[in-house]
């Protein structure tokens, strides 16, 4: 997928106290945690994005999440009721970021939305939303209708975002875990979908940018499988963030 722009928010002070029921949370180090972010935003910026930097946040512990505030949709930016209510209000300090590239329409009545559960699809007229612990029909209806474009479902209740199990790549490939791989959503789409083996399934949140695809460390399987489609692929450790229930596309906002 083609960006230019990339919101970013540097992890807080108070970033131990993120949404987390990972096994390795008390493990979270915070020197770590910094020098994590500090390299996956060089390498958005090396795939010639330009980042735009918000001051980290000690209000909202998972603030650095800054995907899950908003959903884009060619020149409306559509700000989410997110589905942890104490997430709530990140994004006002990007509000205004925003405002210079979009027209900001704010979600409606009670339904939640989570940016980590919407994938785009590059030229296809449509997106797909997961409905989860984070994102309900309510506000996946309001979100289709605020921003005038279809949205496709796949109910997973015991889920916290569709996009820890399927990633959209570009020209017509995705990849998925087996739990997702023959889900009807994705194989009505016509589109070539790689398997996620499962020893490697963290890596089906991949981040795609400009013809290259971001994976965490560890997945050389899928890294091999992706080039085979003519990308370039390269990798990142975010253990620190896996531990907050955090992915690559979580840390950034792409337009």
């Amino acid at each position: 997928m083609n960006y230019t722009k990339a919101i970013v928010r540097t992890p807080g002070s108070t970033y131990k106290q993120c949404i987390s029921d990972h096994p390795d949370h008390h493990l979270l180090d915070l020197n770590l945690v910094a020098d994590q972010h500090r390299a996956y935003v060089a390498q958005i910026r090396e795939l010639g994005v330009e980042i735009i930097d918000v001051e980290a946040s000690h209000k909202f512990p998972d603030a650095c999440f800054v995907e899950d505030n908003v959903v884009i949709n060619k020149n409306r930016a559509f700000i989410n009721n997110m589905g942890a209510e104490s997430r709530r209000g990140e994004y006002k300090e990007y509000l205004d970021i925003l405002k210079e590239h979009f027209d900001i329409v704010f979600a409606d009545g009670n339904g939640t939305v989570d940016g980590g559960d919407v994938l785009h699809l590059d030229d296809k007229d449509m997106l797909i939303s997961g409905l989860t612990q984070r994102t309900n029909r309510e506000g996946v209806n309001d979100l289709s209708k605020t921003l005038d474009v279809e949205i496709k479902t796949i109910q997973s209740d015991d889920i916290i975002h569709l996009k820890s199990y399927i990633s959209y790549l570009g020209n017509d490939v995705a990849i998925a875990t087996r739990r997702y791989i023959n889900h009807p959503v994705l194989t009505n789409l016509n589109i070539q979908i790689i398997e996620v083996h499962p020893d490697e399934a963290y890596a089906a949140n991949a981040l795609a940018i400009n013809g290259t695809v971001i994976l965490p460390i560890g997945s050389r399987r899928l890294q091999d499988e992706i080039k085979t489609h003519g990308f370039d692929v390269s990798e990142l450790d975010i253990s620190e963030f896996q531990k907050c229930e955090g992915a690559l596309t979580c840390l950034s906002i792409l337009y």
